[in-house]
This record gives structure tokens, C-alpha cells and sequence, in this order.
């Protein structure tokens, strides 16, 4: 199993195999991580002992698998996920991009209680996403910290994370405001994210052209990234940026290609050889858009009035 499709788990042992297995971590390293004995840790995977909620909590933060696929496995709820994108639904329907709508009410009348949006604030924040990049990517020149630290402090609105209803991390937005002599050379692949430094970010953004690149979007659930979306188009309009602005963002996912497209951006470039490198869903995809044509997708318009 290569962890990048949608899998249907059917209990919650043929996961934490199937997660360890895929990670190479051991039953010892598993049970060290989230403090139970190897023993406890044996019986959850040949259905012998069920975990607790605090169990599941623990194994959450320390794997990354999202909260909901732990708590419906364990009450014996079949669902789809996948290992390398952390993504899950719930049903068939939902693998071919079905979006539930409905979360957006429970935001815009301030009753949300299955999600929660907050700005990037932490290291460990940070990491947490750089990691998930690096599992997408497998890349040997990473980005460095430093430069999501500063972007969050540059454009906060812009770089934030999504928790689910049991305060876990459900996804994220991270954007960094590059210098186009710097955009230039990373839309072509002339240069990776690890030799982006922090000189190439620019702070007046007055002084056009740039562009917003966005550096990563994850999200657990269809239902998170319409949150996402909602969120950032939001936060676009409301910094008055020039029309000039280029809005740019590189997709190794169908996910995450489907939603820039609801940006309406346009694929701008396609690298082939990253594509027979690093196995991706789809073609490695640059797209890009301006603030000027910058759409609105019809589920959201209410909301971001």
C-alpha cells in the first residue's frame, strides 16, 4: 500500500498497522511515543482491548492520523483515509469531491462547534507543517522554519491552522509573500523551497509585483478545506492588495488542485519530472491567478460578505 489513496479501514487495529508499516516505526516505538506499554499497544492490534479517549488523543498528536478516523474506527465506524495525505471521508460519494456545505452556517452564525480556525503562532505549528510537506514532497532541501515565521508575522491572516471539534490539528494554510525575482525561479523549479531565504520575502506590499505564493494547504476533510478556502479568500479581500498581485500556489494532489481551481487559478506549468520522481497523485502543478480575477466559488459568497 503506498498510503497516497483513499483506503477503506474497517477497524481501528488494520490502521495502527497499516500506519506503522507505511511510518517503519515499531509496536515499541509506537507505545513509547504515545506512553502506554508495548503490551496495551499489542492487544489494540489484534482487537483484543479497545483505547480510551485519551488513548486516542494521544495517538492523534503523535502520528498526525486526525482525531475522527481514530474515534470512528475504534466505535467500529468504517471510514476512508490515507496515510500519506491524512485525508478522510466517510463515504464513496465524498472521495469524488463531494463538499459539505452546511459547516459554513455553523461559522457564519458563530456556532461552530466541529472546527475552529487559529493563526500559526507556534514552532511546533510550524513543523507540523513542514512535515506534512516533506511527506508530500520527500524533499532533501526543506524549507527552513525561519521562513513561515516570518510570513505568519507579515500576513497572519493568511497562515493559520483548523482544529476539529476535539481541538486537534484538522489542517492548514500557510502563505508566503515572495519577491517575483524569487517567484520566478521557484515556478519553473529552478529553485526548491529550501533555497528560498528570507531576503526573497518582501513587507511592502505596496510595491508590486510580488506574489502570494501558497506554500501549503492541508485539510482532513472536503468539509475543512471549503473552511480554508472561505478563510483566505476573506482575509485577501479584506487587505486591499492591488490587482496586480499575483496569487500563486503548486499542487502534487487532486485536493488540493481542485481547490485552487475554485480560487480561479490556471495551471501555469507541470513538472513531468517531478512527477516520475516522486509518484504524486497528479502532475506537479503551478497555478496562479491575480487579485484582480480573484473568484469567489458560489458556496462562500454569503459568507465572506
Amino acid at each position: 500500500m503506498s498510503g497516497t489513496d483513499l483506503i477503506l479501514f474497517e477497524t481501528f487495529e488494520s490502521l495502527l498497522r497499516a500506519w506503522r508499516n507505511y511510518r517503519n516505526v515499531s509496536q515499541a516505538e509506537l507505545a513509547d511515543k504515545i506512553n502506554v506499554s508495548e503490551r496495551e499497544l499489542r492487544r489494540w492490534e489484534c482487537g483484543s482491548h479497545k483505547a480510551n479517549i485519551e488513548n486516542l488523543s494521544d495517538i492523534a498528536e503523535a502520528t498526525g492520523i486526525p482525531m475522527p478516523v481514530l474515534v470512528s474506527l475504534n466505535s467500529q465506524q468504517p471510514i476512508y483515509y490515507s496515510i500519506k495525505e491524512r485525508r478522510y471521508t466517510f463515504s464513496f460519494i465524498e472521495t469524488h469531491g463531494y463538499i459539505r456545505t452546511e459547516l459554513l452556517k455553523n461559522v457564519k452564525n458563530n456556532n461552530n462547534t466541529l472546527s475552529a480556525l487559529t493563526p500559526i503562532k507556534t514552532l511546533r505549528q510550524i513543523n507540523n507543517v513542514i512535515e506534512y510537506n516533506n511527506d508530500l514532497y520527500n524533499t532533501s532541501t526543506p524549507l527552513d522554519a525561519s521562513i513561515i515565521d516570518l510570513a505568519r508575522k507579515l500576513i497572519p491572516d493568511l497562515n493559520f491552522f483548523i482544529k476539529d471539534s476535539f481541538g486537534h490539528y484538522a489542517g492548514h494554510f500557510v502563505t508566503i509573500p515572495l519577491k517575483d525575482s524569487c517567484y520566478e525561479k521557484f515556478r519553473y523549479r529552478i529553485i526548491k523551497e529550501g533555497n528560498i531565504k528570507s531576503t526573497d520575502l518582501i513587507s511592502n506590499f505596496n510595491d508590486i509585483p510580488y506574489t502570494f505564493f501558497i506554500y501549503s494547504i492541508y485539510y482532513a476533510h472536503s468539509s475543512y478545506g471549503l473552511i480554508l478556502l472561505a478563510k483566505a479568500i476573506s482575509a485577501l479581500k479584506s487587505l486591499n492588495l492591488p490587482n496586480g498581485v499575483r496569487i500563486a500556489g503548486y499542487n502534487v494532489t487532486s485536493g488540493t488542485l481542485d481547490l485552487c481551481r475554485r480560487f480561479g487559478m490556471q495551471i501555469t506549468f507541470q513538472s513531468q519530472d517531478e512527477y516520475k520522481a516522486l509518484n504524486t497523485q497528479i502532475v506537479p502543478s503551478m497555478m496562479e491567478t491575480y487579485i484582480g480575477k480573484l473568484k469567489a466559488i458560489k458556496e462562500i459568497k454569503e459568507f465572506i460578505r
